[in-house]
């Protein structure tokens, strides 16, 4: 808890991996900072023993290894450890029935902010999704004081309509206050004074953000 209160963490957050892993962790969670999202990694209970089981463990380097997925060099094969709930199938199991009891109350919690990934697949594949499915989370938002919305997918085409909405706004009221002293259009400015109107429309995105 003390580390998820420091500033680096305040200001950028942070990814907490394989927790929590129970009802009563996810609620002192959820009490204590602000969840955005919580992805579950969806995966058949025999691939998660295979899994599991064939993972090791190098002491020297720290570095985790995967007989199948991730080979290790051979030149640290032989000092390579496997951890001891790794090792034998019905230990898995037994972690697995404890993690699946617990699983539903966790989801309850957080259901409003669940994304579920498949990781059946590739590393590769898996990697593309979440990073996907996070930046669909990032950018897809509803602002309810002017009904802007942004998705993913749209995102670049709604961006730019709400900026030309936005100097249009701003280019109505500037003729309004000065209808005598006001020059071309922005599209059509140069030199000192287009700068003087970049930030000016700057300012006025800011403004309308």
């Amino acid at each position: 808890r003390d580390r998820l209160s420091r500033d680096d963490v305040m200001q950028r957050g942070c990814l907490l991996d394989g927790f929590p892993r129970t009802v009563r962790q996810a609620s002192d969670l959820a009490n204590h900072i602000r969840v955005d999202r919580f992805i579950l990694f969806d995966l058949p209970e025999d691939i998660s023993v295979s899994r599991a089981m064939g993972r090791l463990n190098d002491p020297v380097t720290g570095e985790i290894y995967h007989l199948k997925f991730k080979p290790p060099p051979a030149d640290a094969i032989a000092r390579l450890v496997r951890r001891d709930n790794d090792a034998k199938e019905e230990v898995v199991r037994t972690r697995l029935k404890v993690y699946h009891e617990h699983l539903s109350g966790i989801i309850e919690l957080y259901k409003d902010k669940l994304v579920v990934i498949d990781a059946s697949c590739k590393i590769e594949e898996i990697t593309a999704t979440v990073a996907e499915r996070l930046i669909q989370a990032l950018v897809s938002k509803i602002d309810a004081a002017d009904n802007k919305v942004y998705t993913f997918d749209g995102f670049k085409a709604t961006h730019e309509a709400y900026e030309a909405t936005a100097m249009q706004v701003y280019w109505e009221e500037a003729m309004t206050l000065n209808e005598s002293t006001a020059g071309p259009p922005p599209s059509q400015s140069t030199g000192a004074a287009g700068d003087k109107e970049a930030e000016m429309r700057a300012a006025r995105l800011a403004r309308f953000g």
